[in-house]
């Protein structure tokens, strides 16, 4: 009961199909090339841009006089006035600020007791000094010289300073 098919109807359909596959792989063929000079296009404009500012940088870099002495500098004389008196109003914040710390330092440190930074952090908020991130914390805390680092990631409170 089996059909006979002749062979040239099977391979028509092939052949067809073949044709149909083609012309799908050409049309996707097509997308991808417009897609390609889609991207070229965006890229040639990005690099116009980097050229421009690029460009646009040296040229305000000329004006402001940095990079040669084309044209001078100028120095606005009224900045000068009162510099001494703002500095030393600085230099009595900053001294205030760090002598608060080393007081509430002393007083969270026990004889011989090692902390790291978020616990310092912690043991502080009481005295009234926080940071906004631990990193302003761990850099204000190791650069003050209270601290004396022990062993990784514990520090000590520094009684010499």
């Amino acid at each position: 009961m089996s059909v006979d098919i002749p062979l040239s109807l099977i391979s028509k359909r092939r052949i067809q199909q073949l044709h149909e596959d083609d012309f799908k792989l050409r049309r996707e063929i097509e997308f991808h090339e417009e897609r390609i000079e889609e991207h070229q296009n965006i890229i040639k404009k990005i690099r116009e841009n980097l050229e421009y500012n690029r460009i646009e940088r040296e040229f305000y870099k000329e004006l402001s006089g940095r990079d040669n002495e084309k044209y001078p500098k100028v120095s606005a004389p009224h900045n000068n006035i009162g510099d001494g008196q703002k500095r030393k109003r600085r230099k009595r914040k900053l001294s205030e600020k760090k002598l608060a710390l080393k007081k509430a330092l002393a007083s969270i440190f026990a004889e011989k007791e090692c902390l790291n930074i978020r616990e310092i952090m912690e043991k502080l908020k009481p005295h009234g000094i926080e940071w906004a991130t631990y990193q302003l914390a761990f850099q204000e805390l190791t650069q003050s010289g209270f601290l004396i680092r022990q062993e990784r990631g514990m520090y000590k409170f520094n009684e010499e300073q």
